[in-house]
Formats: structure tokens, sequence, C-alpha cells
């Protein structure tokens, strides 16, 4: 992403937004709680990339100096913004059945602070996982993959009449319907 190839960044920036409408739509058509909330998380990241992304691609339409900031990338609800270093990019991709490759990636200065983002991810996405889900997260170093995060969920009912009326919420588990 770094240099000033900003035909380049409107790739990414429309990719960014079709994410972003996919995700949206998705998280409007399904009937599953969880994947309604973790899509609609989705949606928002990838519209916050964009907008982003939009605002860097006009700043540098009139950006006198090429050390300017590359892009900014959220962090929870922060937003962190890189420059472009010479650093590796990492790429963050995912499924929950449908692969989500990343393709902005981010500058980090190693394996270990991609690992550590890696982890980050991962604690915000488990209030979604219910019994029987399953997602995982990939880290590619270019387009080398350096590891993989797999959470895999499963209930298993010793007495399935003790269990009739029982919903799940992915953050605080089975609760009973009345």
């Amino acid at each position: 992403m770094c240099g000033g190839d900003l035909a380049g960044h409107a790739g990414h920036l429309e990719r960014l937004q079709r994410d972003a409408a996919e995700c949206k739509l998705i998280s409007q058509l399904t009937t599953d709680k969880a994947k309604r909330e973790l899509f609609a998380k989705l949606a928002l990241h990838f519209e916050m990339l964009a907008k982003e992304l939009e605002g860097e691609i006009d700043r540098r339409n009139t950006a006198a100096s090429p050390d300017q900031f590359a892009y900014a990338r959220p962090t929870g609800t922060a937003i962190r913004l890189l420059r472009c270093t010479g650093m590796p990019q990492y790429f963050f991709d995912f499924s929950n059945g449908t692969p989500h490759r990343d393709e902005v990636g981010e500058e980090m200065s190693d394996d270990r602070a991609a690992w550590r983002e890696a982890l980050r991810i991962t604690r915000e996405l488990e209030d979604v996982l219910t019994p029987g889900g399953r997602w995982y997260l990939e880290v590619r170093r270019e387009d080398t993959p350096l590891f993989r995060i797999e959470v895999t969920s499963h209930w298993f009912e010793t007495d399935q009449r003790n269990n009739e009326g029982t919903e799940f919420d992915g953050a605080s588990g089975p609760t009973t319907v009345g």
C-alpha cells in the first residue's frame, strides 16, 4: 500500500466498499443472531477502512510529502495510523463458513506483532460463537501463511429433555426461553 500508486489504492477502495455492502446484506438476510451481529460488525469495519482509504486517496492527490500516512486501520474503537516504513505487510483472512480474504493488510514490525493482533481479533469475535459454531483466522506475511487460529465449539447434551426451550447468546451462553 505504500508509494504513490493511486490506481492500486482505488482498487483496494472498491474492494472494501464491495465487501462492506456484501457483509451488510448478509447481516440483513440471515436469521441467525450471531451471524447477523458478526456480519454487521464486519460491514462497519470495512466501511471504516474504506472511508479512511478514500480520505487518504484524496490527501495523496494534494499531498506534497511522500511520507504521509499510508492508511488507517481500526483497532477496537480507536484508529491507528500506519506509516509507510518498509515493514512487512500482514493480512488477516477469516472464515465462518465463507472465506474472507484480507486485501488491505497492515504493516507490522514482525511476526510476534501479527500474532498479538490475531489474538486481539479473536477476543473481539469470541462473543458471537455459539455451540456448533466454527471459524478460523489465518495470518499471512505478504503471500506466506504464518499461522491459523481455529475455534470450534461443541455442546454435549446428556439429557435432551433438560435442554428444550434453550437458546444461545454467544456472549452469555445458554438461556431458558419461557
